[in-house]
């Protein structure tokens, strides 16, 4: 059955002169498992809210890559919140249940809310969030808590068990992979394979769109190329394509050589019949005749010379310009380096026995650590066991309850959070690179291009690129200032494969010290020589 269906859609934001989507068409049928990819700014997102605002008659699941709620608000509200009223009415229930005693009005105040609840389903919806919390190992989590205190990866499984829970008809899922730890995402993978629900999925991880998609399509100039299979099959499609393009306009330029050849000869040949100029000749008794313009027949192939060297040189233009058509695109490896590191110190970082709770949860009981210069340590881990934690209490973000730690005195500290809150949305991309270094643009333009945030792209403000372009603009911020450390909290996500590649290369070359937490298996066993991993 057709879900969803576009044709010749053309998309631009209001007020911005740049086109997102020009004439494409697509077609969603349900029980469709369709990845999309593309390169970070290249309209991903803008599609999924495309096809969400046209699929108005079906209960749409989607899953943002920024996870909002308000202030305070606790687990289940959230979860509850995918039905209209309710979560605010759980919200109202718990706040009169927390006091001690009630006045009469708000019993009966509270009597009336129960009524609604039951009348809007919210104990049967209650009981199913129960039964399908295993499916995103959430069975630990206290659904009383606060939704602001859970881990990124916390805050995805809430979100997804929230969209879950609504039995929608399609689900419409942007990187749903970002934070999310092995077993998770092994569930999901799980889930998905066996379930009949039809969904389109932003991911740059290659193994779960090879898991989970049966048809791949690409974002590129502004249209969609759909390609059948799993990710795999579509790069093989792809390579297969460009190696075709390839030998065909490597043909084409050896015909072309050999027609050049041909034009310069046949015109050579006109240009020297056109200026022949026959000798004078004899007549009787010696009179010297007058010059002989040369026969009619001469004239005449001069002149079809003259021609075919015409329509040979339209026929290499022709030529040429169709080799220039297919010729594929091959784009140049761009390297990112950081500074070098002029840090002397052997001991980097230095935790004594710090401790942190939240609430019940014991993250840290006097634990202790030292970092040495030149260290590549990687932080791993379930979400929830507080790696993101560790990495704000060394930047000063969280309080320690107890210990201490230190840092080399001399080392400057280069901090990439997940979250982005870092980047100020006033300023543009190249601002927050440059902090205020107006001197060094070129470097930081250069800088920038090489993670392919070029030209008009780093005049943006920070609050109207993607969220792969913040994740760059912050990368590049971190190269800009090379420091002596760098400090990354799941620096991969969000970022095009292409640009995953150009940041591990860099790395690898980093001669600092350098403390990740990731949950990306192979960019921590390429870049770690030592792993921490918390329980």
């Amino acid at each position: 059955m057709l879900l969803v269906n576009g044709s010749n859609v053309c998309f631009s934001y209001p007020g911005s002169p740049e086109i997102i989507f020009e004439g494409i068409s697509f077609s969603v049928y349900s029980g469709a498992k369709i990845g999309i990819v593309g390169s970070n700014g290249s309209g991903k997102t803008t599609l999924l809210k495309i096809i969400q605002n046209s699929a108005e008659k079906l209960k749409v699941g989607y899953l943002s890559q920024e996870i909002c709620f308000s202030d305070n608000q606790s687990i289940r509200s959230y979860i509850l919140s995918a039905f209209t009223d309710l979560g605010e009415i759980y919200e109202k229930i718990s706040l009169l249940e927390s006091k001690i005693e009630l006045s009469e009005a708000e019993g009966f105040i509270l009597a009336s809310l129960y009524t609604d609840y039951s009348e809007k389903d919210g104990f049967t919806i209650e009981a199913e969030i129960d039964k399908k919390i295993p499916l995103m190992g959430l069975e630990y989590c206290d659904l009383n808590g606060k939704m602001h205190l859970l881990s990124g990866g916390e805050k995805t499984k809430v979100a997804l068990l929230r969209l879950l829970i609504t039995n929608p008809d399609i689900l419409i899922l942007d990187e749903p992979t970002n934070h999310l730890d092995t077993e998770t995402l092994d569930r999901l993978e799980g889930f998905l394979g066996e379930s009949n629900t039809g969904y389109l999925i932003v991911s740059h991880d290659r193994k779960f769109l090879d898991s989970c998609c049966t048809e791949i399509w690409e974002i590129k100039d502004k249209k969609i190329n759909i390609y059948s299979g799993n990710y795999s099959d579509y790069k093989k499609c792809k390579n297969e394509k460009f190696l075709r393009a390839l030998e065909t306009s490597k043909q084409l330029e050896k015909q072309i050589s050999k027609l050049e050849i041909a034009v310069d000869k046949t015109r050579t040949e006109a240009n020297k019949m056109e200026n022949f100029k026959p000798k004078r000749s004899f007549g009787k008794g010696k009179k010297i005749c007058k010059r002989d313009a040369g026969s009619g027949k001469a004239l005449l192939r001069t002149q079809n010379k003259q021609r075919a060297a015409n329509a040979m040189s339209l026929r290499l233009g022709r030529m040429t310009e169709l080799s220039d058509k297919l010729k594929p695109f091959i784009e140049k490896k761009r390297s990112l380096s950081f500074g070098e590191n002029n840090l002397r110190n052997n001991t980097v970082l230095k935790i004594e026995k710090i401790s942190k709770k939240y609430g019940d949860n014991t993250l840290f009981d006097e634990f202790s650590l030292i970092v040495s210069n030149r260290d590549r340590l990687a932080i791993t881990g379930p979400n929830g066991s507080g790696k993101s934690t560790l990495l704000k209490m060394l930047m000063g973000i969280e309080k320690v309850d107890s210990g201490s730690y230190s840092w080399a005195l001399q080392a400057s500290i280069g901090y990439y959070s997940q979250e982005l809150e870092l980047l100020d949305p006033q300023k543009t991309v190249l601002e927050s690179v440059l902090k205020g270094q107006l001197t060094e643009e070129s470097r930081a333009r250069t800088i920038l291009g090489c993670l392919r945030l070029e030209k008009d792209a780093v005049l943006k403000k920070t609050s109207e690129i993607s969220s792969g372009e913040k994740s760059k603009t912050m990368l590049a911020s971190l190269l800009f200032d090379s420091p002596d450390v760098l400090v990354l909290d799941e620096p991969t996500n969000h970022l095009e494969i292409e640009a995953r590649e150009a940041l591990e290369s860099a790395l690898e070359n980093y001669g600092g010290t350098l403390i990740f937490v990731s949950h990306d298996r192979y960019f921590v066993e390429k870049l770690a020589n030592n792993v921490l991993e918390l329980s």
